[in-house]
């Protein structure tokens, strides 16, 4: 084999596992919207039931979350049958408002016509926000 096809194969064994890291590392992690109408157009379209994070930078419980449990494989997982919103309760003080948010993290689950179905109050664990989470599902995509 020519060196200059040796160079080929070599840079486009490159490009392919690069390509290849990305694709992993988009599948591991959670695919966020921070917009609601996105994300009510979007359930519209797909059928796919909305999960809204409430939260704000100085909020405790909001960073520990982001940490863990917006990190676990199972709860990322599991938000590829969501559309995945996180609202900056700081930033975007008309949408809290909307939604009666009074403390942080407020999690809430709406079906995609846009009616709230669940909301929680409070930080969870992988574990119990995962359970919280399916339990809601089905009520979610009426």
């Amino acid at each position: 084999m020519k060196l200059k096809n040796r160079f080929r194969l070599g840079f486009l064994a490159a490009i392919a596992t690069t390509t290849l890291g990305i694709s992993q590392a988009q599948a591991a992690s959670i695919t966020w919207t921070e917009s609601m109408s996105t994300a009510l157009s979007q359930s519209k379209k797909t059928g796919k039931p909305i999960f809204i994070d409430f939260s704000a930078v100085w909020c405790g419980p909001c960073k520990q979350m982001k940490k863990t449990t917006f990190k676990d494989a199972k709860v990322i997982a599991e938000s590829k049958k969501w559309i995945m919103v996180h609202i900056h309760g700081d930033k975007q003080e008309a949408v809290a408002k909307k939604y009666k948010i009074e403390a942080y993290p407020t999690l809430m689950i709406m079906s995609p016509k846009g009616k709230v179905v669940a909301r929680e109050i409070g930080g969870h664990n992988p574990g119990d926000f995962l359970k919280w989470m399916q339990s809601k599902y089905s009520a979610a995509k009426k």
